[in-house]
């Protein structure tokens, strides 16, 4: 059976190279919608192409499409696909690849491999992990023809597109930067006030599930998605700007964490993993809809987030005593606000080793901060900020927890007139999202430290 690797004939190639969306639905059997094809027929038309996103829009389909379609289309081709973390390059992008590889209504030829396919001698798609900008220097294909394929693209450092750069010399020469916008900086950023790139917008309003009201295609956003972040978040906020809208959110000067900062501290491969330095927060519900959380950490990463509902005292005090079990008598620090209390006496009682924290009291720089929790908070905003810039000190890695990235990004704090600052209280919190910051304040008490720490803020 011939491959259509196999396929040289001259009529065949420009058909190909010319129909990037006939070419995916005859050959691949995916059908783009309408903002898909626009991709496509951008990468074909221009040299440089930047698109961001709300999410749920199908950028990891057109993505893996447009690979194929490039590297299929014009021999001796080199296709390098780039992200920030292993899972996006081996799992998402790749995945879809091969799957699209396996599936395909004619076949490809090839040998497809985890991050891999090649063709031929210099013919062939890599995928890399952004950690070493070497790997995106010196691809010169004589063809001429090579494509960049930014996922994720906000998340990659400004080295990798300057490593890339030099590559983009010759007329072939393709790049596609695609993801969700974070931060009004960076490369990604500077894309959308570059004349050397075609930029695009996709909303997640834009979705034909969400236009119809109904699961037109199976896999993107629907409209019921969208109006439940039009709940949990306001269509104010950053979260809802940037993965709804697919807009470079405002940055407002009372935010505490950036949004920026959180998402590139999503399972960051940057962060130390300590099996001796254990600890899980616990946050007490307080009231009716507001839930019991476990955060656990192993040194710099956040490996657990749980929430309970109606969970009393003793069943509280029983699952921290078993997660500081389980972890070999790892702490627990508790907040011992109101209903707090109980399951704090409680551990203390059975001996397990316990920190319990009053968020309201003093903190232990007063001359900075307002309360502890204010001070607890801006350890974790340090923390993510050493992480998204690459700074040295105290990093983090979180799960990509949507409930928890909403309780960090949407706290804000002010400055005292006595210059401390001071973040808005929980009860402030409710009444502005008509819910409780549980999943944040957990994760704020499991970095809690003892007294002899104290937080940097210079």
């Amino acid at each position: 059976m011939t491959t259509f690797a196999q396929t040289q004939a001259s009529e065949t190639l420009q058909w190909a190279q010319a129909n990037p969306v006939g070419w995916t639905r005859r050959i691949l059997g995916f059908r783009p919608w309408k903002r898909q094809r626009d991709i496509l027929m951008s990468v074909r038309d221009n040299e440089r192409t930047s698109v961001k996103s709300g999410h749920g829009i199908g950028k990891t389909g057109v993505a893996a499409a447009t690979c194929l379609w490039f590297l299929y289309s014009f021999p001796e081709s080199i296709v390098i696909t780039t992200a920030t973390r292993d899972i996006q390059v081996r799992q998402q992008l790749w995945g879809e690849i091969r799957r699209m590889c396996s599936h395909s209504r004619v076949p490809l030829g090839g040998e497809v491999l985890q991050t891999e396919l090649k063709l031929g001698d210099g013919w062939y798609a890599a995928g890399f992990t952004a950690k070493d900008e070497t790997s995106f220097q010196g691809y010169h294909p004589p063809s001429g023809n090579i494509l960049f394929v930014y996922d994720e693209a906000p998340g990659v450092e400004d080295r990798f597109w300057d490593a890339a750069e030099g590559c983009m010399t010759s007329e072939g020469a393709r790049w596609l930067a695609i993801g969700n916008p974070l931060a009004q900086e960076g490369k990604f950023y500077e894309t959308f006030r570059d004349p050397n790139w075609n930029n695009m917008t996709i909303s997640c309003l834009d979705s034909p599930n969400v236009r119809a009201e109904r699961i037109v295609i199976k896999g993107l956003v629907t409209r019921s998605w969208v109006e439940g972040r039009k709940r949990g978040w306001g269509e104010g906020t950053a979260l809802y700007q940037s993965r709804v809208l697919g807009q470079f959110p405002e940055t407002t000067i009372d935010t505490l964490i950036p949004l920026a900062w959180v998402e590139k501290s999503i399972d960051s491969q940057w962060v130390k993993e300590d099996e001796k330095d254990v600890a899980t927060g616990v946050d007490v519900a307080r009231f009716g809809s507001d839930r019991t959380v476990f955060c656990t950490r192993k040194g710099e990463r956040v490996v657990e987030v749980e929430a309970f509902q109606g969970m009393d005292t003793m069943q509280t005090a029983g699952r921290a005593r078993a997660k500081s079990l389980i972890y070999d008598g790892s702490r627990i620090t508790i907040d011992e606000t109101g209903l707090g209390g109980g399951p704090y006496d409680r551990l203390v009682e059975l001996g397990v080793p316990v920190m319990g924290v009053t968020f309201g009291s003093s903190a232990m720089d007063v001359d900075l901060f307002g309360d502890i929790q204010t001070e607890m908070y801006w350890n974790l905003r340090l923390r993510f900020e050493n992480t998204a810039k690459g700074k040295n000190g105290p990093k983090i890695s979180i799960p990509n927890d949507a409930e928890l990235i909403a309780d960090l990004t949407m706290r804000k704090y002010k400055v005292l007139s006595t210059g401390q600052y001071k973040m808005e209280s929980k009860d402030q919190f409710r009444k502005r999202k008509s819910r409780s910051p549980d999943k944040g304040d957990a994760l704020a008490l499991c970095f809690a430290r003892g007294p002899e720490i104290l937080v940097d803020v210079i």
